[in-house]
């Protein structure tokens, strides 16, 4: 399964997004998290991230392909 991050601030219009993207493309995990903190948790082990992503973040994205 493909992780997809989507960075917080987390608003109605993505969270409408999200649920499209997991009807059309079941194979994607997506991973909406509420606080920059949980993000940054989750950007260790996330494949492709959606949002503003700071240089300081990077070195954290281990597995990040996409952004």
């Amino acid at each position: 399964m493909i992780k997809l991050l989507m960075m917080p601030p987390c608003t109605q219009t993505l969270h409408e997004w999200a649920k499209e993207i997991r009807q059309q493309l079941p194979i994607y995990n997506i991973v909406m998290p509420d606080t920059m903190q949980l993000a940054q948790a989750e950007l260790a082990t996330a494949d492709a991230v959606f949002g503003w992503v700071t240089p300081d973040l990077l070195p954290r994205a281990k597995k990040l392909r996409w952004i």
